[in-house]
This record gives C-alpha cells, structure tokens and sequence, in this order.
C-alpha cells in the first residue's frame, strides 16, 4: 500500500524531486510530546534531535519503505 502510494506520488515528480525512501515511525507526533506546536506547526528542532541519530542510516538504506524500530531510549517530551 504505501510503496505504490510512493509510486503513485513520485511519477509526477521530476527526478531531483522524487522521494526516495518513506519512513514510518512508531510515535504520534503531537503537541503533548513537543513535535507539534500549539499552532499546528512541526518543531523542526524536535525532530532532528529525535530522529537525526539515524538519518545516514536510512538514507544508506536500499530500502523504499522504513518502519522505525521499536526500541528507543528517549524521553517523552521533546521541548
């Protein structure tokens, strides 16, 4: 289902623009765990120092579809 959403999505894509890899992470993002703001806006910063430990890694991946793995040593606020 979500790989040929991606297909779907990338065949009006010019190259430069296409999306490589999807990524599926295990948490909700919300305003109560900091990655939303109050306005509805995605906290750029939260999500780097969330998931930045493992974009090389995911870039590196050869594979199109990436569920993130459940174990995690993080806190549950990101503000």
């Amino acid at each position: 289902m979500f790989t040929e959403t991606l297909d779907s999505v990338n065949s009006d894509l010019v190259n430069y623009k296409k999306i490589s890899t999807l990524i599926i992470v295990k948490d909700e993002w919300t305003q109560e765990n900091g990655i939303i703001g109050p306005t509805q806006k995605l906290k750029r910063g939260a999500i780097d120092e969330l998931y930045s430990p493992k974009y090389l890694e995911w870039h590196e991946s050869d594979e199109r579809l990436i569920f993130e793995s459940s174990h995690s040593s993080r806190s549950n606020s990101y503000t």
